[in-house]
């Protein structure tokens, strides 16, 4: 009853234990088999291991291709649903292509096939899920959770983070939470991007009103543009003048090498007396336009703060001991420090170097 004890010839190093779920029953009498280690505790020396089908089988999409068994990855979209078993306050199985593919909460079913299961609760195989969209999967068990209620499919809607970059839109999102440090939107049930105090309003550096910001979860949703992403955190911005900027933006420093030259809409992050105006852009791409750069277009430090939004024009592209990097492409401190922009005010505040905001 507590599984079986598996060695890997002779004395182990760690106990590896089958518990009796992950065992097949017409392998008991081999004493050779492949199993999947889906536990490995290295304080108690455990090891635990499973033999079930598709565990064997469950392979990552993009280095297998060829898999027999691929979970759905978040996001996607499963259509032509068939509901093998349903529990009305609970949810539908679902199956695709004569295999169990997940499980939808009731919550979570559109109104069509809400009425559908009303009126042909007795008889479910004639019951078609047109469209679901995975919000979730359960590899150990096989299944994704899926969601069909409007939100999930909207197809502009993010759901991984895979599916985020720098500069995208993402609209109708609901406010969480707001505290000192800024607020929190929900993008979709399954990403959350935090909006810091500079880029809560479109003056330069505002508090949060919390009675304004709580009050949009319960009577409208907002607009923001995502800044930064990363497999943990994910940062926007809500400032209306660059949710709504049509111009092509600065995103990634490979593109910041290849547009000297040319203008494109930052923000205001800081000020050194010694080193300038500090400009941060998408994707964590940043530049700084020197003193001597703002006396020659007469605009002082001090009429300048942080959250202000500047067109800026790329002069070159520097590494942490100002060398240019077209100098500097194999050397060791490339690789150790970020680059930085050498920026200019752009020549006109009003239009970028390509197209006008309207």
């Amino acid at each position: 009853d507590g599984g079986v004890l598996v060695t890997f010839g002779g004395t182990p190093q760690f106990c590896a234990v089958i518990d009796p779920d992950h065992w097949c029953v017409e392998d008991n009498d081999k004493l050779k088999f492949d199993a999947r280690i889906t536990l490995l505790d290295r304080a108690q020396k455990l090891v635990r291991l499973t033999k079930l089908p598709h565990l064997l089988q469950l392979h990552n999409t993009a280095a297998m291709p060829e898999a027999q068994f691929v979970l759905p990855t978040v996001g996607t979209v499963l259509t032509n649903l068939r509901i093998i078993r349903y529990e009305p306050k609970v949810g539908a199985w679902l199956m695709q292509e004569n295999r169990v593919v997940g499980f939808l909460p009731t919550s979570k079913l559109d109104d069509q096939t809400k009425d559908q299961l009303e009126i042909k609760k007795n008889d479910l195989a004639q019951i078609i899920v047109p469209m679901a969209r995975v919000v979730g999967t359960r590899p150990l068990e096989a299944w994704a959770l899926l969601s069909a209620d409007r939100e999930a499919l909207e197809l502009d809607r993010p759901f991984g983070v895979d599916e985020l970059k720098p500069g995208v839109v993402v609209r109708r999102c609901t406010v969480t939470r707001v505290g000192a440090w800024g607020v929190e939107l929900r993008l979709s049930e399954t990403l959350r991007a935090v909006i810091t105090n500079a880029h809560v309003s479109d003056a330069a550096v505002a508090k949060v009103d919390p009675r304004k910001y709580l009050s949009a979860t319960q009577k409208k949703s907002v607009d923001c543009r995502i800044l930064t992403v990363e497999p943990r955190r994910v940062t926007a911005t809500l400032k209306k003048r660059m949710v709504n900027d049509n111009t092509e933006i600065l995103d990634s420093w490979i593109k910041a090498r290849n547009s000297c030259g040319l203008s494109f809409l930052g923000l205001v992050t800081g000020f050194h007396a010694t080193a300038g105006l500090a400009i941060t852009f998408y994707g964590g791409v940043h530049g700084r336009i020197p003193p001597n750069s703002l006396a020659a277009r007469a605009v002082r430090p001090r009429d300048l703060g942080p959250g202000d939004l500047l067109y800026c024009a790329v002069v070159r592209c520097l590494d942490a001991s100002f060398h240019s990097l077209d100098q500097a492409e194999d050397t060791p401190l490339k690789k150790k420090r970020p680059p930085i922009l050498a920026l200019c005010l752009a020549p006109s505040q009003n239009d970028s170097a390509r197209t006008n905001i309207e």
